[in-house]
């Protein structure tokens, strides 16, 4: 588990890579142009004064000037988010340190309690879950919200529009006792209750900033009004993370939308990112580079076995939504997927388990 609690994300410039093995952080000047496997790139000048008599002639004195030319370099490379990597090593096809867990929670546990409610967190826990995903939109009057749908309507006794309502009408409505009795008077969670709840419980968390277009893919312009909704999403979420004081290595952000990965980007440059996508376009590459992305998340009904192949081979971690048959989901893994998206985790969880037994 993951604790949410630390010091915020202030760091604005990327990160120092490490000195490779063997080396001292010294041996890495700024000045030093970029070091590529096998290049000779630098050379070390060493002047020695030596004097030594001739031990048969007693002659004088003789100087000696030696000039040592070095140019050996070790073979080493960084990785940093936005850059292709080479493949990391697997173990049963997976990766040691993943960025997510390989089931996560989707909505919390949403076939267990009402979704994205904090009640569907805490399920989520209890079912033995590490990690969940959550959505986020704007209120009215611009608070930070756990929510799906651009209406209140099938998740709450509400009507009308999400984005219409303020956050004392939001925090009115009921929106548990669609689901059952049990939790009847369960609310809109604010985007603070649920990063404090998963703090508490030691979940890790996925935020998926909502797309303000009817459909994920459809397309949203440079300068259109719902590129500039969407990249205020992001600026708002930004902003609640960070007065938080939240530790950003718990987090992971998502989203369809190019323009809030690009907030996310430029305000908190350390936290991870996810490209959310429906099928896997033909430049995915290009956009996980430039938007800086650890990972891409994709329909699980429109990704073929190649396409995930190709991918894993390029270092990218994949993430699959939503996965509630755990025979599929055996098959991503198989594949190279990292993990998938479950509204009943601890089911997709346990078939995974008892098959990676059973299976070596």
């Amino acid at each position: 588990p993951i604790s949410l609690h630390g010091a915020p994300e202030r760091n604005t410039k990327p990160n120092k890579p490490a000195a490779a093995a063997g080396y001292t952080a010294s041996a890495l000047r700024p000045s030093e142009p970029p070091r590529t496997p096998g290049s000779r790139c630098w050379t070390a000048s060493l002047v020695a004064t030596i004097r030594a008599k001739n031990l048969f002639g007693h002659l004088s004195h003789v100087l000696l000037s030696v000039t040592v030319l070095q140019s050996i370099r070790p073979s080493h490379s960084f990785s940093s988010p936005i850059k292709m990597v080479a493949a990391p090593e697997l173990r049963n096809n997976q990766l040691e340190h993943p960025l997510m867990s390989r089931v996560i929670a989707h909505r919390g546990a949403r076939s267990s309690a009402p979704e994205n409610t904090i009640e569907a967190l805490v399920r989520a826990h209890e079912l033995g879950a590490t990690f969940c995903e959550i959505d986020v939109m704007l209120s009215k009057d611009k608070e930070v919200f756990i929510n799906h749908d651009f209406t209140v309507d099938r998740c709450s006794n509400g009507v009308g529009n999400f984005g219409d309502k303020t956050a004392a009408e939001l925090l009115a409505l009921d929106v548990g006792s669609w689901f059952s009795k049990e939790y009847t008077g369960a609310q809109y969670p604010t985007l603070k209750a649920a990063v404090n709840k998963c703090q508490q419980l030691g979940l890790g968390l996925n935020v998926e900033i909502k797309h303000l277009r009817k459909k994920a893919d459809d397309e949203c312009l440079e300068g259109s009004e719902i590129a500039e909704r969407e990249r205020e999403v992001a600026m708002q979420t930004a902003r609640v993370i960070r007065e938080m004081n939240a530790n950003t290595s718990a987090l992971v952000f998502s989203s369809f939308s190019v323009w809030a990965l690009e907030v996310i980007q430029r305000e908190m440059p350390l936290v991870k990112r996810a490209l959310l996508v429906e099928a896997i376009p033909d430049d995915w590459q290009d956009q996980v580079t430039r938007l800086g992305c650890s990972s891409i998340n994709f329909n699980s009904k429109l990704a073929t076995k190649e396409q995930v192949e190709k991918i894993r081979q390029c270092g990218v971690e994949m993430y699959s939504y939503t996965v509630n048959d755990p025979e599929r989901a055996w098959e991503l893994m198989q594949w190279g997927v990292s993990g998938v998206f479950a509204d009943c985790p601890a089911e997709i969880e346990s078939y995974l388990k008892i098959n990676s037994q059973s299976r070596g």
